[in-house]
């Protein structure tokens, strides 16, 4: 989940930004439709999994593990 373009918040900037109720109504809504959300600081934290990216990656982020093919 973002606020804007990817990458344009920090978790703090997130956390004055998007209010907790607000948060609690937009993960409660995407929990109905199967969704899990994940606040976007945690996906630019460097990933050391399995891929099949390539070297031109590196570091890899948990953001390249899921979007990259976007």
């Amino acid at each position: 989940m973002t606020l804007g373009n990817p990458g344009s918040y920090d978790e703090e900037e997130e956390n004055v930004f998007l209010e907790t109720a607000d948060r609690r109504l937009i993960d409660d809504e995407l929990g109905a439709l199967g969704y899990i959300t994940v606040s976007e600081h945690l996906l630019w934290t460097r990933y050391d999994g399995v891929s099949n990216l390539g070297t031109s990656f590196e570091p890899r982020t948990w953001w390249d593990r899921f979007f990259d093919y976007i």
